[in-house]
Parts: C-alpha cells; structure tokens; sequence
C-alpha cells in the first residue's frame, strides 16, 4: 500500500458528503469553535522523539464522536502540525490513542525556560 497519497481534493463533494450525513443524522467530523483565548497559544512545545520545536498558532473544539482539543502548531519552517490534545467527551478509540501518543512525546517549554513532560 502506498502510505503517499497525492491529488486534488474536491472540497465540493466534501460538503455534498457532509451535509448529506447531517441530513441523516448521521456523525460528522469537523473543524469548529476556533477558542481565540485558549492558554496555550503562543506556547512552545518540543516533539522528543524528532527533537522538533513547534509553537501553538490556534486552539479548535473538534468534534468526531464527541468532543476533543486539537492544536494547530507550527515549526520554525513555517510547515503546519494538527495534534489532537485533550479529550473533552470523545468516544472514539483513534482518536484517544492520538491523544496519548501525543502527550507522551510533546514537552512544553515553560515560564523558567525548561521543556515539561506535561500540560495540564
């Protein structure tokens, strides 16, 4: 299997898809609730395992079979990471793995200039 998928993504038929699954009354994924406050924009964190800084450019509530934190991050390339954070109410067994995976390797810098395993 080839794990590189390229092509063009057709954001029309994505909607179509969506709005036929609300429709339903079915789950749908997506992007919501930008949160413009959130504590950790503007954080520092390190990525242990590549040794990759990154610094938090925007904090959203997803919802997929509930409710979930994900944090667009950026590193010093300007080259964009989505981490799924905090689990709110989310359900789903992908998505809470994700979650633990990332708090496992993600170090924040703190006030005092040291990396720290965790985050709240």
């Amino acid at each position: 299997m080839n794990k590189h998928i390229t092509g063009h993504f057709n954001h029309d038929l994505y909607r179509k898809i969506r709005q036929a699954r609300e429709e339903a009354g079915l789950e749908v994924a997506c992007l919501t609730n930008k949160i413009e406050d959130h504590e950790l924009i503007g954080k520092e964190f390190i990525d242990k395992k590549t040794n990759k800084r990154y610094t938090v450019e925007s904090v959203h509530n997803h919802w997929y079979n509930g409710w979930y934190e994900v944090l667009i991050m950026v590193d010093s390339n300007h080259s964009s990471r989505v981490v799924f954070w905090r689990n709110i109410d989310c359900r789903d067994e992908i998505i809470l793995s994700s979650i633990d995976e990332n708090r496992e390797v993600l170090y924040f810098l703190n006030e005092d200039g040291r990396y720290v395993k965790t985050y709240k």
